[in-house]
């Protein structure tokens, strides 16, 4: 058994590769079964075993009793497929979703999306879906950060086909893939950073969902603590749980902070979102925003200049996130197969009128 096993990926790999130097051209209708076994001296069955797992894979289709031929790979299903927890209404990926947009429209590419809502079992379910479809490339947020995640399987089948697939934002971890994300640990400790240099020593954070993103940011603000020497304070960390929207957790979370007996003077949002829910839980407790409790957010997405007050938070270049991730997709598409591609972006702190310097004598 294991020496067919061997011949029929061996046999597999040689049409392959025909088919790929273009010695079989799309179209070409190769040898029959029969034929095949005794061109390679084998059984049918181990050519039967070699020619349905290329017709898997994409690179033959069969014509019912007119025999199989190499796949015609036609322009007009030039497809990349996109994986994100929500739609391209959330500001947040649609504007990701137009630096993708912007690259590969540009290349003849059709985009289809897939939204996960943030579930697993979706997310799999999808992805196991994509292994029966002619698709050329996906661009994907995980669900989850873990490395024993049930997408991880398909994924790596994907590999298996040579579809190249790129993490955007989220990454998922001891996994050897291309991403391109914000360089979250130097944005949470610049975000705490500022918050320290207006004076404030008591900092509450409101994390998101449990994924290296916010882990990073996490650690930054951990970090800049501790070079400033202010003593950590488990009480003012706060954890999006079981809650479906950030907004929840921000009003949810943020009341638990503020009615501590000796609460923050100041909150680090790790998203924007967040912020939303804090600032009603701030209104519905008649505190007032900066002047009771300074607040920081994170993504600058467009609606935050609106808020009252505009919300300080740190941006993150959302459309170029979305246009190198396009970019390294192509590249893989096109054949490199250089070394993992790891992209950290820069970040900058939009400075507006949710915070307040906090002066030490008050304290």
């Amino acid at each position: 058994m294991e020496k067919k096993i061997v011949l029929y990926k061996k046999i597999k790999e040689e049409i392959k590769e025909q088919i790929e130097s273009r010695r079989l051209k799309e179209y070409d209708r190769i040898p029959s079964i029969v034929e095949l076994s005794k061109k390679y001296n084998v059984s049918t069955i181990t050519i039967r075993l070699a020619i349905s797992e290329l017709i898997r894979e994409g690179y033959l289709e069969t014509q019912g009793s007119k025999g199989t031929y190499v796949k015609l790979k036609r322009a007009d299903n030039k497809l990349i497929a996109l994986f994100f927890s929500e739609d391209i209404k959330n500001p947040f990926i649609g504007e990701i979703y137009s630096g993708i947009e912007k690259v590969l429209s540009n290349e003849g590419y059709h985009l289809i999306f897939f939204k996960t809502d943030g579930n697993e079992e979706k997310e799999s379910r999808y992805l196991r879906e994509l292994l029966e479809r002619e698709i050329e490339g996906v661009i994907l947020t995980p669900t989850s950060s873990k490395g024993n995640s049930q997408s991880v399987y398909y994924l790596k089948k994907l590999k298996e086909k040579n579809i190249p697939f790129v993490f955007i934002d989220i990454k998922i971890e001891n996994f050897e893939c291309d991403y391109v994300e914000t360089d979250n640990y130097h944005a949470g400790y610049d975000a705490t950073k500022y918050l320290i240099g207006k004076g404030h020593r008591k900092i509450g954070i409101i994390l998101g969902h449990d994924v290296n993103t916010i882990r990073e940011r996490f650690s930054g603000y951990l970090q800049c603590l501790k070079d400033n020497k202010i003593e950590f304070n488990k009480l003012y960390v706060k954890q999006h749980t079981f809650q479906k929207y950030y907004e929840e957790t921000g009003y949810i979370c943020g009341l638990e902070l503020l009615n501590l007996k000796d609460p923050p003077t100041a909150i680090f949002c790790t998203c924007d979102s967040i912020g939303v829910g804090l600032y009603k839980a701030c209104h519905e407790m008649n505190l007032k925003i900066p002047q009771d409790i300074s607040i920081i957010g994170f993504d600058n997405l467009k609606f935050t200049e609106y808020m009252i007050p505009p919300l300080t938070t740190i941006h993150q270049e959302k459309e170029k996130m979305g246009e190198y991730a396009a970019k390294i997709l192509m590249e893989r598409i096109k054949g490199s197969k250089g070394p993992v591609q790891k992209i950290f972006l820069e970040h900058k702190l939009i400075e507006r009128g949710s915070v307040a310097s906090f002066h030490k004598e008050v304290m």
